[in-house]
């Protein structure tokens, strides 16, 4: 920007504190960097971050002669400089992204002074947008100071996975040589120098690997040692068990060993459990670092081959265990049988680390004959590969050479001659087929190495792979030398045939190094040339036209079975790879291309006299056949089940399942604060456990000025003015409040009195102690203190003193001030407290496991009393009066406390006796102390406490000097006396995943929301601090609006001392985790561990502070009695002043922690009375749901029921309620056609339920038909409107978004969506605004129904970047809708749809639900943002809705149920049907909209041939290319039968529908041009008319209705049996209001009924058989 206006020089940013340095060697190696040493202005990167560098620089010295032409501007642009930021940006991708990129400009520049003339300055650049593909990132140059010189805005730089930098020269691209064999790509190397600096580059990573003192048995020379020399010099290092020397191993010829360095794949082994000579299960777990430009990989994907043989430390497993000793020679290690199924690739420079198992022994007269095992491959803590039923054995060379090969049994012949009998189509897949069907050797190399190269494929395949640009192979890897058999329509399923060889020569590399003196080609390779031959195939198809931006996949979590049944042993021959492909197509979500085929490999060995050359296809099939029969001169050597190929990339126009358009594909989301709950404001948690309502809007900012005490104010409290309670006052302060987080539980006789100072002392007096006047607590003498700061009781969610019961002991001369100016001994009295404890506690639902309080309530219940007592007996007027002073704080000091049992607390009354044992004054402090212990249910205590607070002024802490004198330090890690290994850096919560994923299984160890974790990163140590046991630091940025201020305390804010140790105790946690303490335990959890535990406070942290950080340094590690017991001291700095230290901090790992039972927490609404054996009365009590319900028991006692209100079904029904503005935490989902009909939607609206409008599938004027009757009803709603994803109608849904804009719709249900749509997307972002407070606003809600969790993915992310930035490129969206969309989600509520009617997975809801309720958590925890989940699918009865609310539903979806009501959109012959059906009367069916896709929905079978009709057009579709080429009779019987009417006339109705309705003149055309498509819409014609057939209720085609429906429908027939609701009792049809709320009600029924069974006394007295009877629905 250049302008006369002085510009006001920015800030530079914070420093990163980030692990990773590089010198400027490093940097300028020619691999990151290419400049030379004129332009070098980089001297070193301080720190690399994963959003962030840091560097020192120097300025650019250059004389006139090398400036040239920039040398005149370099005082106004300085162009050297702005290149220095570019070589910054260029080192921070090299470095997170592992690629090298090239700049392409900058957005802005500002320069704000010169640089100082080569002098040396600082760099920080932050990256703002970091994809797969471009960077974008703010550089500023600045001084040591800070003072800024110029700031690069905007630097934008793209990263090409290609690209490499020549030798002294700028970037070019890779390859380009000719090769001496005159094939286009090969530079000539010397033989090995690539191997020499891969075995170079092992080492130097084995020499980094040691230095991080991480586990480690035998690192790469040991291995290299092992495969290619003697093995004893390496099992001596590590020896068990019993058995002869490993020198006698070495005598033998051949013995067990891993590939030698040409196939070594392994960097080290770290860890293994396994014991020479006991042949039993063990485990071992290795890396191996992929090396850059790898002879294997060349700079591309790491191939198939390398990632499955990285796994192969079973050899090593299983000669450990001494298996040589038993083979003697004799006998070889050969594989036999594994099943891969791929997640992933992986790319160089990563490491691979695999978890190895061998899980049993087959024996043979006492020796091993095979062995079973098992391994799982990750890169990052991120599964990439699982193997699984891995067979391996031995055999001797006459075992091997009688071997038959692979045999077919009788069933695959079977098999296979069905699949012939019913060939599919391959004419939907011949996007752009080749004529070229065989390929030669000089072909496949190019292919190999210039693959990747403009005109390459277009070259060899012709003009329909122009643009191809996919290397398919590294040169070493290439496994297919020609192709001879291209054969589209061949092979069993009629998807294609494909012949390829590979030729074979005695010194082939991969015969000599696999193994030494056991020479055999490695399986993995030849896995490989399936893979390439698919590559191939697919790109001969034109599948490529598809996608923009080819890249190959492993299709995800498809299974790939292997069989070895000979060897390949070197010879002079080849291999033949028959491929035969059973499966093609797009898949259903992604629209991916994708390829499986079978795979027989065949060896033919020259040498033997074999041959297999059959140029013609009639001889090759012929001489296949001769294959699989057990001939042992014909014989598959191996074959591959399940290989399986997917093309990713951006969706081409055209694309032939979407019609065009682009796909959404996942994009990373931003970087974002602290993970939070609820409302997304600083750091305000308002979700997760029990929350009263929000306090009123008036109040809810920060900043208010003080306002005087409100009398009767506290008016959000659940108990305010309810069964003839007081309001308590409030007194408004400039933090927000928050909603009541504890209600005491009902019944206890000392919450009646509420007169100030008279004990007891009861809930509302707390709440006036909290937050208003402490005279309405403590009576008169207090007053002076009403209007002060002085400190008070903790508040909101961390008021944990329900009630004062007595208070003894106290000595006290009544009117005699002889104590420090008061009557009393403040060093005296017993006080008695409790704290009615709730099982869903915010701190329960947030910990890690439900049961598990943590730490730092434990520590707030008990001292909190302290402060109470303290107060009860003037200590507080000792310092006001003395010193005249009303504004006083109050803080701990020190205390010891001493943990003697856990306790599950949850529902539980904790009983709290606190003692005050001593009270001194010192000039202007006062110092008290106390003993603490807590019990419940009147038994032993199991918490005791010895504590010391203080009384101060203010002015003591405005320069607090902390523990060390009021001198800063900084982190002990990072003083240099302290210096260690770089820390491993998380930061939290967007890569807390990376620390959990190294626990294998399920656990209990992660926080479950963010209102219990207090860190933003952290870093750890092994083998350092103070102890030399391992060390961890947390850091967090201090937010004025982090929740804990407005409640500790509420007229003065200071962070608890408890939660300060509590993050003490994060950071343990997570250390724990990383270091591994948790291996081997099945379902490990924390829990805390018993003994004594000592904090003291020199400090506090305020909201003016800036940053927190915690030490904890590890002192003991304690592995006993299957757990892991973790003891460390700790310190807290705020802004590096030292103020906290903590001594014997304690966790303890235990496995398989089952949660206790949870006991009821006590409600405290109204309740009725009733008796225990007045079943009647009871039994209608408890269905009175919103009440509680007090039960007299005979002979004295009573029991509660709590009341279970519907905003309590599930934890997230009360937000659902409020989103919407509805009654229930239900909503009734659309059903297309209009059978979710405007009536249906008025009906349930106007009850205050929400319903959405089956708009899918209809007409656009029909919907806006529909909406004007709807927003007449309901001006304000609750209503939903239905968006269904139409790919073969693309108008539809943008015309709907359109129209739901111009409307005014703020509610939308997406459904059947397979990605994200620009036209979802628009809907979404239209609807952003910013608020008056700068929040961001959501105007246009939208719930996505999904069944599978890649589009849950999607739905929970914010809307992917490139769809925007395109919607804002066509004005669509506004630039600030543009730039709020990145802090929102794509939705707000995930209804996860399970088996239901119309368009459904037909997921079991109990699978699928608690996969997307953890993958939402998860992503909450990566984002920041957080959906609600319901479930719908299934849910007919109130079995079936308490079972998804327990599951963790937030809010439940109805759909079958609703059809049946009176005031859908079907008829009531559909009705009819509907209500005589059973859960079995359903089926599936070809759907109209997604026909050509294959799709499938679920209808109702019972009374109607439409299934049957419509799988019979779906078959002919499938089979035949045009209607004309369907035979005649079947047309006939068709146009009889089914049409009605000819299929001319069906094609005129279509093209007047298409052309007058849907205005697609353009689908006309392509049906025109494609006899395929018109042959579809024809076939769509009576798909998509039946269904309007059953709505309208044309009786002549009843037999052809389409009825959507799930079978709930059985259940909810079952439920309404005899009831008012069955139409056979009543002779009408439900009320879509009564029949769902009567699903609730049951729900809720049923939680009470089992509080009823859960109390022995309760149940016991009343007659259960009765009174936990089915819930039957009668009239409101």
């Amino acid at each position: 920007m250049l302008s006369s206006k002085q510009l006001t020089p920015p800030t530079a940013p914070a420093p990163a504190v980030g692990a990773k340095r590089l010198t400027a060697q490093q940097m300028y190696n020619g691999e990151t960097l290419f400049h030379g040493p004129l332009l070098q202005g980089l001297r070193e990167a301080t720190s690399i971050t994963s959003d962030a560098l840091d560097a020192r620089c120097v300025e650019v010295s250059l004389d006139a002669a090398q400036a040239g032409q920039f040398g005149d501007t370099r005082s106004v642009i300085d162009g050297f400089a702005a290149d220095v930021m570019m070589q910054a940006a260029l080192v921070w991708v090299r470095e997170t992204h592992g690629f090298a990129c090239l700049p392409s400009g900058f957005s802005a520049m500002e320069w704000h002074r010169s640089l100082p003339a080569g002098g040396e300055y600082f760099l920080s650049l932050r990256i703002t947008s970091s994809t797969a593909t471009t960077v974008i990132a703010t550089c500023t140059m600045h001084d040591q100071a800070g003072t800024v010189y110029m700031v690069g805005r905007g630097l934008t730089l793209v990263i090409n996975k290609t690209l490499k930098y020549g030798s002294g020269a700028a970037p070019q691209a890779a390859a380009g040589a000719v090769a001496t064999n005159g094939v286009k790509g090969f530079a000539a190397q010397p033989k090995g120098s690539k191997l020499t600096a891969e075995i170079d580059y092992q080492r130097s990573q084995a020499v980094k690997y040691a230095a991080t003192g991480k586990p480690l048995l035998w690192d790469f020379d040991d291995l290299l040692m092992y495969a290619e020399g003697d093995i004893a010099p390496v099992f001596n290092k590590h020896l068990s068990g019993t058995h002869p020397p490993w020198s006698v191993v070495d005598q033998y010829r051949r013995r067990v060993r891993l590939p030698q360095r040409e196939y070594l794949l392994c960097s080290r082994v770290t860890k293994m459990e396994a014991t020479t000579g006991k042949y039993e299960p063990c485990k071992m777990t290795t890396e191996y670092d992929l090396p850059y430009d790898g002879e294997l990989s060349e700079g591309g994907d790491v191939p198939w081959a390398v990632l499955v043989e990285s796994g192969q430390a079973d050899l090593m497993l299983i000669s450990y265990l001494g298996i040589d000793f038993q083979c003697k020679s004799e006998r070889v290690y050969r594989l036999l049988d594994t099943t891969l199924t791929f997640y992933g690739v992986a790319k160089e420079g990563e490491t691979l680390c695999y978890d190895i198992q061998i899980n049993s022994f087959a024996k043979q007269e006492g020796m091993v004959t095979m062995f079973f095992f098992s391994y799982n491959c990750y890169v990052d803590g991120k599964l990439l590969i699982e193997m699984r039923n891995g067979v391996a054995g031995f055999f001797t060379e006459k075992e091997l050479d009688e071997g038959k090969g692979v045999v077919w049994t009788g069933a695959d012949k079977k098999a296979r001659e069905k699949n012939f009998a019913n060939q599919k189509d391959i004419a939907p897949y011949l996007l752009s087929p080749s004529s070229k069907t065989t390929f030669s050797q000089a072909e496949m190399q190019q292919l190999s190495g210039a693959g990747h190269l403009p005109g390459t494929w277009e070259q060899i395949l012709g003009s329909g792979s122009a643009g191809v640009a996919h290397k398919l192979c590294a040169r070493k890897m290439l496994m297919i030398d020609r192709v001879t058999h291209v054969m589209p329509r061949g092979g069993a399923h009629g998807l294609g045939l494909l012949v390829g060889e590979k030729f074979l020569e005695r010194d082939d590399w991969y015969f000599p190094c696999h193994f030494k003196d056991d020479e055999v080609m490695a399986g993995s390779l030849v896995s490989d040339g399936c893979s390439q031959l698919l590559k191939l195939y697919m790109i001969w198809l034109g599948l490529h036209k598809a996608v923009e931006g080819l890249t190959f996949r492993p299709v995800n979590g498809q299974m790939n079975k292997v069989r070895c049944r000979g060897q390949i042993s070197p010879h002079k021959g080849k291999l033949v790879y028959w491929v035969e492909v059973n499966d093609i197509g797009f898949d259903k979500v992604t629209g991916y291309p994708y390829a499986r085929a079978d795979v027989n490999i065949i060896d033919i060995d020259y040498e033997k006299g074999q041959t297999f050359d059959h140029p013609d296809e009639a001889s090759l099939l012929a001489a296949l056949k001769e294959y699989g029969l057990g001939n042992t001169t014909r014989k598959i050597v191996v074959d591959f089940k399940g290989v399986a190929l997917q093309m990713e990339g951006s969706l081409a126009p055209g694309h032939p399942t979407r019609g065009g358009g682009t796909t959404a594909l996942t994009t990373a989301a931003p970087a974002r604060g602290p993970v939070i709950s609820g409302y997304d404001v600083g750091g305000l948690h308002l979700s997760g456990g029990f929350r009263g309502p929000m306090p009123p809007a008036e109040y809810m900012a920060w900043g208010k000025p003080l306002k005087p005490s409100i009398a009767g104010g506290l008016t959000w409290h659940p108990l305010a003015g309810k069964n003839g309670n007081p309001t308590p006052g409030f007194t408004p302060t400039p933090y927000p409040p928050r909603p009541i987080a504890f209600i005491p539980f009902p019944g206890n006789p000392h919450d009646n009195n509420h007169t100030p100072g008279v004990l007891p002392l009861s809930w509302v007096n707390m709440c006036e102690f909290m937050c208003n006047r402490l005279s309405q607590c403590l009576g008169p003498e207090y007053s002076r203190f009403d209007v002060s700061t002085s400190s008070r009781s903790p508040a909101f969610d961390l008021a944990f003193t329900t009630r004062v019961i007595s208070v003894t002991g106290m000595e006290s001369d009544p009117g005699n001030n002889k104590w420090y100016n008061v009557d009393c001994n403040p060093g005296t009295g017993t006080m008695i407290a409790e704290f009615d404890c709730p099982a869903d506690a915010w701190f329960f639902e947030g910990s890690s496991r439900s049961d598990f309080m943590p730490y730092s309530i434990l520590m707030e219940i008990a001292l909190q009393t302290c402060g109470v007592l303290t107060t009860w007996n003037k200590a507080p007027l000792t310092l006001a009066r003395t010193c005249d002073r009303d504004n006083i704080l109050f803080r701990n000091l020190d205390a010891t406390a001493k943990l003697l049992r856990n306790v599950d607390l949850r529902g539980k009354t904790i009983r709290n006796e606190s003692t005050a044992t001593g009270y001194s004054m010192l000039g202007e402090m006062g110092v008290q102390k106390f003993k603490t212990k807590l019990t419940i249910d009147g038994g032993e205590p199991f918490y005791e406490v010895d504590s010391s607070f203080g009384w101060f002024i203010p002015e003591v802490f405005e320069k607090q000097i902390g523990l060390d004198g009021g001198k800063t330090t900084p982190a002990w890690h990072l003083v240099p006396k302290n210096a260690a290994p770089q820390p491993e850096v998380y930061s939290l919560p967007t890569e807390e995943a990376r620390i959990f994923s190294k626990v294998a299984g399920a656990h209990s160890l992660q926080r479950r929301s963010a209102q219990c974790s207090y860190l933003d990163k952290v870093s750890f140590v092994a083998n350092s601090g103070m102890h030399g046991k391992g060390y961890a630091h947390g850091f967090k940025t201090v937010d004025t609006r982090d929740w804990f201020f407005s409640c500790h305390f509420w007229c003065d804010s200071v962070m608890p001392g408890s939660l300060g140790v509590e993050s003490m105790h994060q950071a343990m946690e997570l250390f724990s985790v990383n270091q591994g303490l948790a291996d081997g335990m099945a379902n490990p959890s924390f829990e805390h561990d018993h003994g004594v535990t000592k904090w003291k406070y020199r400090g506090q942290l305020v909201p003016k502070n800036k940053v927190l950080e915690c030490e904890v340094h590890i002192k003991k590690i304690e592995r006993a009695g299957g757990s892991v017991t973790v003891v460390a001291d700790g310190f807290l700095l705020v802004d590096q002043l030292r103020v906290y230290s903590t001594t014997d901090l304690r966790i303890r790992i235990v496995p398989g922690a089952a949660s206790a039972s949870v006991p009821a927490p006590l409600s405290a609404a109204g309740s009725a009375k009733v008796s225990a054996t007045d079943t009647a009365a009871l039994r209608r009590a408890l269905a009175d749901t919103q009440r509680d319900v007090v039960v007299d028991i005979p002979g004295g006692g009573a029991g509660l029921v709590r009341a279970v209100p519907w905003s309590m079904l599930g934890s997230g029904s009360a937000a659902f309620m409020e989103q919407y503005g509805v009654k229930y935490p239900l909503y009734t989902g659309a059903m297309a056609k209009g059978i979710a009909s405007a009536d249906l939607v008025i009906a349930a609206g106007q009850k205050g339920m929400l319903a959405s409008l089956g708009a899918g599938g209809l007409p656009l004027h029909r919907v806006s038909a529909a909406l004007d009757k709807i927003q007449a009803a309901l001006p304000n709603g609750p209503y939903a409107v239905n968006l269904i994803h139409a790919p073969a109608d693309e108008l539809l849904e943008s015309g709907g978004v359109e129209l739901f804009l111009k409307r005014g719709v703020r509610v939308v249900e997406a459904s059947a969506f397979m990605k994200l749509t620009p036209w979802i997307v628009r809907y979404r972002v239209a609807g952003l605004e910013r608020g008056a407070s700068g929040r961001t606003v959501c105007r246009n809600k939208v719930i996505f129904k999904v069944s599978r969790t890649e589009l849950a993915t999607l739905a929970m992310h914010p809307p992917p970047a490139d769809i925007v930035a395109k919607l804002l490129a066509k004005g669509l969206v506004t630039a600030e809708q543009a730039a709020l969309a990145p802090g929102v989600t794509m939705c707000d509520d995930v209804a996860v749809e399970c088996d239901s009617g119309g368009h459904t997975d037909n997921r079991h809801m109990p699978v699928l639900l608690p996969v997307i309720l953890a993958q939402r958590d998860r992503i909450a925890k990566e984002t920041g943002m957080r959906v609600r989940v319901g479930a719908g699918g299934g849910i007919g009865c109130p079995e079936a809705a308490a079972a998804a609310y327990a599951m963790g539903a937030d809010f439940i979806v109805t759909g079958t149920i609703n059809q049946m009501c009176r005031q859908s959109g079907s008829c009531d012959i559909v009705r009819k049907q509907l209500s005589e059906a059973a859960y079995s009367d359903v089926t599936m069916a070809p759907a109209a909209d997604m026909f050509e896709m294959g799709v499938d929905l679920q209808v109702l079978k019972k009374g109607t041939m439409f299934p049957a009709r419509a799988k019979k057009l779906y078959e002919l579709f499938v089979k035949y290319p045009s209607l004309d080429a369907i035979p005649a009779d079947v047309s006939a019987r068709l146009e009889k039968q089914v049409f009605r009417k000819p299929m001319q006339t069906i094609w005129d109705e279509t093209v007047a529908f298409t052309l007058n309705q849907l205005k697609d003149p353009e689908k006309i055309a392509r049906a025109e041009r494609d006899p395929k498509l018109k042959m579809a819409l024809v076939f769509r014609w009576y798909l998509g008319l039946s269904s309007a057939w059953a709505n309208g209720g044309v009786a002549d085609r009843a037999l052809d209705y389409q009825v959507w429906c799930g079978p709930a429908i059985g259940s909810f027939n079952d439920f309404i049996a005899g009831t008012h609701l069955d139409p056979r009792v009543s002779g009408v049809y439900p009320d879509v209001h009564e029949a769902n709320v009567h699903m609730l009600r049951g729900a809720a029924i049923m939680r009470r009924a089992q509080q009823v069974k859960s109390d022995p006394a309760l149940s016991a007295a009343c007659d259960a058989a009765v009174v936990l009877a089915r819930y039957t629905p009668a009239p409101f």
